[in-house]
């Protein structure tokens, strides 16, 4: 949001100690101009295309939606959009020993929700590059919302189970349909077995 000054309020004639009106050196009243200050919310734009009958036609989209679904102007429902975020890998004593990161903190953004904040959790472990491997953790749906002890704070602290164990992990957290996806952030602790 951009503050800035707006419209005229008014106007007042500029008048010396002696209650004179000043005039300027053509001889022209000068006056003052009250302005009020007005908030400018600005918005990204992007430039579409969609298919109608043979051809396609461009608009401009912006994001404003509260439904937290893509379209829904297009055609009054919209449709889902997974954003994700999967951390780099974590590679723990010197990656050579097995370690377990027991429980992860995860910190999710309130300040401008009346809502909750949702999410899917779950680790890849040991460089599997898909659920295939048996290397990846059942998915676990948050939902992470102001608990009555937090209702004066911007952010909410949710403690999550983290399974299996490893030499590297990631960690992936995955939006959920129709709801908010406000992480800010997340810490482990991790305990390692004593052989390689």
């Amino acid at each position: 949001m951009i503050e800035g000054s707006g419209s005229v309020t008014g106007s007042d004639p500029v008048v010396d100690n002696l209650s004179a009106q000043v005039v300027d050196n053509l001889g022209a009243d000068v006056i003052t101009y009250g302005f009020a200050r007005t908030s400018v919310i600005t918005t990204t734009k992007f430039l579409c295309s969609y298919p109608e009958s043979a051809s396609y036609k461009f608009t401009f989209a912006e994001c404003f939606s509260v439904l937290y679904y893509d379209w829904v102007k297009l055609d009054d429902v919209g449709s889902d959009y997974t954003s994700y975020v999967t951390t780099g890998y974590r590679v723990k004593t010197q990656g050579q020993r097995r370690f377990q990161s027991n429980y992860l903190f995860v910190f999710s953004d309130l300040s401008d929700l009346d809502e909750t904040s949702a999410y899917t959790f779950q680790a890849l472990w040991n460089y599997g590059t898909s659920g295939d491997t048996g290397e990846w953790t059942q998915k676990q749906t948050i939902s992470q919302a102001s608990t009555h002890e937090e209702t004066n704070y911007d952010a909410s602290r949710r403690k999550l189970k983290v399974r299996g164990s490893g030499t590297a992990v990631q960690f992936k957290f995955s939006s959920v349909a129709g709801e908010p996806f406000h992480l800010i952030g997340w810490a482990v602790y991790d305990t390692a077995n004593s052989q390689v």
